[in-house]
C-alpha cells in the first residue's frame, strides 16, 4: 500500500474518477472541504502529482459530491457535482491529464445548480450530462452542444411506480446497441432503469424496491459490471448494510441474483461507495463506507459475490469513513484507490494470481474444461461436467445434476439448491473448499448428516444431496467443519 497524503487538497475528499487520457491511467480526486480538483498518475509504484484545479467563483465544486468524466471529441471533460454550488462547470483535461480551463453553460442554470450526482454518456458522438438536484426528486439530461453548451433534452420526474426521489447514484450500461440508465434512492429505498435514446429521450424500464422483493434500506451506491458477458448492477445499502446483486434483461428489466449483508468478516457496514473492476471477462467488486475498511470481492456471471479479501484501517492506513473507491487494471494488476474522512488518497493492489478468463454454460446441460491457471467455471441449466484443470479454480454448479472435477490446485466448489444430486470427483481434503453458502437455512457443520457410501460421503440435507468422492478413499471421519463454506 501506497498513500498520497502531502500536496493540495487532500483534506476531506469526497470523490474518486479513473479516466485513461492519452493511453495512461489518471486519478482524478475532488475535496469536498475546500472544492479543489487534483490529477493524478496511477502507476506501479503509486500516484504522481499532475495538477490541480482550486475552486472558484464558477468552478461547480463548492459542496463537492461526485466526479464523473465526458468525452468530447476524444478530448476528457471532468464533471464535478457540487450540491452546494450555484453553477455545474465542464473542465478540460489535456494529453497530459492537465487541468486546461473549464466552461460554465449560460442556459438551464436552475436545473444545473445544486447537483448532487451525475453521470455521463456518449451515444451516436453525442455527449450526455445526466444530472440529480440536491433535495431534488427526479433527474434532467442534457445534451453537449456547440461551445460545450448544455442543451435540455429531458426531466425526468418522480411517478409513484418508479425510485426516482432524493436520488444518491447513477451508472450507465450498454447492451447491444442500448443503453440504460440506473438510479438507485435512499428515500424510495429503490433502483430504477431508463432506456436513454440517441436524443437523450428517456424510457422507464423496471424498478424494484421494498414492495417488488429488493428489501434494502437507503440505498446509496451503485456499480456495473459484464462478468462473462452478462450484465449485471451492484446496489450498496447503508441502512441495511449490504451488496444486493441483479441481473439485467435486453431492455433493462431487472431481477434480483444474490444479497449480501456486512459480517465481522467483512468491512462494508454503512456502505457509500461501490466500485467494480473488470479483467478479461472476469469483475470484481469493491465496496466500503462507515465501517473504517474495504472488503473485495470476485463477482460471478450468477451474480454471487465470493469475497476474496477485506482491509480494515489501522495506524497505517487512510480508510476511516470511506467515502469512494476508484479502481483500473494497470499492467495485469488491479489497483484500488480510496478516499475517506482521513487525509490523503491510499493505493491498494490485488494479486490475481494466475488468473484467466471465466466460462459460463448456457441452460443446456454440457461440459467446460479449464486450463493450467486460476479458472472461474460456471455451469447454468443442464446436467454439466465441469473440470478446473490446473491451478486455484472455482467451479459453481448451477441447476441440474452436476459433476465437477477440480484437479491440481486448491480448488472451491461451489452448489446451488437446485434438489438435485451433484457430485465431486476429486476432493482433495485440507486442500479445497465446498461451498454451500446457497443453500437456504444451512448454517453450521453440525447440520451436514454425512454417511458413508462406498468410498465416497454423501452429504443430504432437505432435498440437496452431494457425493464427495476423492482420488482415494474418503472416509466420514476425514471432513470438518474447515472443509465447508456455509451461509449467514
Amino acid at each position: 500500500m501506497t498513500t498520497i497524503a502531502a500536496g493540495p487538497h487532500t483534506v476531506g475528499i469526497t470523490a474518486l474518477e479513473v479516466a485513461w487520457i492519452s493511453g495512461t491511467p489518471h486519478l482524478l480526486s475532488g475535496s469536498g472541504a475546500d472544492g479543489g480538483l487534483v490529477s493524478y498518475v496511477i502507476g506501479p509504484a503509486g500516484l504522481t502529482y499532475v495538477d490541480h484545479d482550486s475552486a472558484g467563483p464558477n468552478s461547480g465544486t463548492e459542496g463537492l459530491s461526485d466526479l464523473d468524466v465526458m468525452d468530447v471529441g476524444g478530448q476528457p471533460f471532468l464533471v464535478p457535482s457540487g450540491r452546494s454550488d450555484d453553477n455545474t462547470a465542464l473542465h478540460a483535461l489535456d494529453d497530459s491529464g492537465r487541468f486546461d480551463g473549464f466552461f460554465t453553460p449560460d442556459d438551464h442554470t436552475v436545473l444545473l445548480s445544486n447537483v448532487q450526482v451525475s453521470t455521463t454518456v456518449t451515444i451516436l458522438d453525442t455527449a450526455f450530462v445526466i444530472n440529480s438536484q440536491w433535495g431534488q426528486p427526479g433527474f434532467n439530461v442534457f445534451a453537449q452542444g456547440d461551445h460545450m453548451a448544455l442543451n435540455l433534452a429531458t426531466t425526468v420526474a418522480d411517478p409513484a411506480e418508479s425510485h426516482t426521489g432524493d436520488i444518491t447514484d447513477m451508472e450507465t450500461l450498454s447492451i447491444d446497441d442500448r443503453v440504460f440508465v440506473f438510479s438507485v434512492s435512499g428515500a424510495d429505498a429503490g433502483i430504477t432503469s431508463h432506456w436513454i435514446g440517441h436524443t437523450g429521450a428517456m424510457r422507464p424500464m423496471g424498478a424494484l424496491g421494498p414492495d417488488n422483493g429488493l428489501w434494502v434500506s437507503a440505498p446509496t451506491a451503485l456499480a456495473t459490471a459484464e462478468p462473462g458477458g452478462q450484465p449485471l448492477v451492484v446496489v450498496g445499502a447503508a441502512g441495511s448494510h449490504s451488496l444486493s446483486v441483479l441481473g439485467v434483461g435486453p431492455f433493462g428489466n431487472l431481477e434480483i441474483l444474490h444479497h449480501y449483508t456486512d459480517t465481522r468478516d467483512t468491512r462494508f457496514g454503512d456502505v457509500q461507495a461501490v466500485e467494480t473492476v473488470e479483467i478479461g471477462n472476469r469483475a470484481f467488486v469493491v465496496a466500503g463506507g462507515g465501517d473504517d475498511g474495504i472488503s473485495v470481492f470476485e463477482l460471478a456471471p450468477d451474480g454471487r459475490l465470493f469475497h476474496l479479501d477485506t482491509v480494515a484501517d489501522q495506524l497505517d492506513t487512510t480508510l476511516m469513513n470511506v467515502s469512494d473507491i476508484a479502481a483500473t487494471v494497470l499492467d495485469g494488476t488491479v489497483h484500488i484507490l480510496v478516499s475517506g474522512s482521513d487525509t490523503g488518497v491510499p493505493q491498494f493492489t490485488l494479486d490475481l494470481g494466475d488468473l484467466l478468463d471465466s466460462l459460463s454454460g448456457s441452460a443446456a446441460g454440457e461440459s467446460l474444461s479449464g486450463t493450467a491457471g486460476d479458472d472461474l467455471i460456471a455451469g447454468r441449466g443442464g446436467d454439466d461436467r465441469l473440470s478446473g484443470g490446473g491451478g486455484n479454480d472455482r467451479l459453481i454448479d448451477g441447476t441440474g445434476k452436476d459433476t465437477l472435477t477440480g484437479g491440481a490446485g486448491a480448488d472451491v466448489f461451489v452448489f446451488v439448491a437446485d434438489g438435485q444430486t451433484d457430485r465431486i470427483t476429486d476432493f482433495e481434503d485440507g486442500l479445497d473448499l465446498i461451498d454451500l453458502g446457497d443453500l437456504p437455512m444451512l448454517y453450521d457443520f453440525d447440520q451436514l448428516p454425512l454417511t458413508q457410501q462406498g468410498d465416497a460421503v454423501r452429504v443430504t440435507f432437505g432435498d440437496e444431496v452431494l457425493m464427495i468422492g476423492s482420488a482415494g478413499d474418503l472416509q466420514v471421519s476425514d471432513m470438518t467443519a474447515a472443509d465447508f463454506v456455509f451461509g449467514f
